[in-house]
């Protein structure tokens, strides 16, 4: 597992820098943007959403360049692709989206066009895309999945992670819709630490540095701009939390059950809208929202905690018993003590006959045929020096 310290040290770092580049750039343009009464809709601003996409990058730059989780050029592994295109790619269709808020279809639209190839492009070269799908491919390289279970199976990725990103995005817009960065940073951490537990420490790593930046651009809003929807930061964010639950499910070991509890906690951020949270006062809504959603992240990192405290025993109950086979036997009985004596007598006679000056050919083994049934030495026939020539 990596150093608590490194990591408590990069998220720390993260989260300061997305503070101050939000404090820096953001907060006037969602002031102005964002008036109204309290129970209203948030509104968005496109410099303020450009200032969240900013602090998100700066902060994640920090935290991954903290961790020595940086990504490398060209985008050659998963990893590499989420960090430098895909998030990109979010933030600027964010962006777009408040730009273009008088028409909500755009911005649904280019969700829906960038959410569907993004299992592709996570998966793009792997062992479960098939060969034929990559420019200059094997034909007769084996892959996981055959042609119509990839296109079954990213499609439907897909279309999972368009549905979750809308919902979101429009949670985010409710009222008290602030506790949708709040959850969406805090199961980013959970998936993270699930993640690593999994088998994929530095897959996971790269979800904490932003659990930090969520907290970061949400004090700064809360503070000095609370009419402000944080579409941005969700946007990315959502985007994030799906590319590490693949990373984490295709590369790691991360469980069926423990994905799917990972991408249903956001999902329970609709409950803002529904009648019995809504008619709660806005402190004590913020807290069952986020207290449900982090339910289902909780229990995920629970479960991958059992299954890598169990591995961890067998592994260690195994090397105890390979360390107490090979280990020489002590308090041994007399049958066992007598057995040994005549191997050690042996063992010293090389050594007694080598101690004297004598005939190197002496100390020679005899050869096969010079020894009897009881494995010693042919009384019956002289010892010859081998220079001898056989008369």
């Amino acid at each position: 597992m990596p150093d608590p310290t490194l990591i408590l040290n990069a998220t720390a770092a993260a989260g300061i820098v997305a503070a101050v580049v939000m404090l820096l750039l953001g907060v006037w343009p969602a002031r102005k943007a964002a008036a109204g009464p309290p129970e209203a809709p948030l509104r968005r601003s496109p410099f303020a959403t450009l200032a969240e996409v900013l602090a998100v990058g700066g902060g994640m730059g920090i935290g991954c360049w903290w961790l020595g989780v940086l990504p490398k050029l060209p985008p050659v592994e998963d990893q590499d692709r989420l960090l430098l295109v895909l998030l990109p790619a979010a933030g600027i269709v964010e962006i777009l989206a408040v730009v273009l808020q008088r028409r909500p279809w755009f911005g649904r639209i280019l969700r829906l066009l960038l959410a569907l190839p993004i299992p592709f492009l996570l998966l793009f070269g792997s062992g479960w895309i098939p060969s034929t799908w990559t420019p200059g491919g094997d034909p007769s390289a084996p892959s996981t999945w055959t042609p119509q279970e990839a296109q079954r199976n990213l499609l439907g990725l897909g279309v999972l992670l368009a549905a979750v990103w809308g919902l979101l995005i429009w949670a985010a817009q409710r009222a008290g819709g602030f506790v949708v960065p709040a959850a969406i940073g805090l199961i980013s951490a959970a998936a993270g630490v699930t993640i690593m537990l999994s088998g994929y420490a530095s897959g996971g790593m790269t979800g904490l540095p932003f659990a930090s930046v969520a907290a970061g651009v949400l004090l700064v809003c809360l503070l000095f701009a609370r009419r402000h929807s944080m579409t941005g930061l969700v946007g990315v964010g959502t985007v994030l939390l799906f590319g590490l639950l693949m990373a984490g499910r295709f590369f790691g070991e991360l469980t069926t059950t423990n994905f799917a509890l990972l991408i249903a906690a956001p999902v329970l951020c609709g409950l803002i809208a529904l009648p019995p949270v809504r008619n709660l006062k806005p402190p004590v809504r913020f807290i069952v929202v986020l207290v449900a959603c982090l339910l289902p992240a909780a229990a995920a990192v629970g479960l991958a905690h059992h299954s890598f405290a169990a591995e961890t025993e067998e592994s260690s109950a195994y090397s105890a018993a390979s360390s107490d086979s090979d280990a020489p036997a002590f308090n041994a009985g007399p049958s066992q003590s007598q057995s040994a004596r005549p191997s050690a007598a042996a063992d010293s006679e090389p050594a007694a006959a080598s101690s004297s000056p004598r005939d190197p050919g002496a100390d020679e083994p005899s050869s096969p045929g010079n020894t009897d049934k009881t494995g010693s030495p042919d009384k019956k026939r002289p010892l010859t020096d081998p220079g001898e020539e056989p008369k």
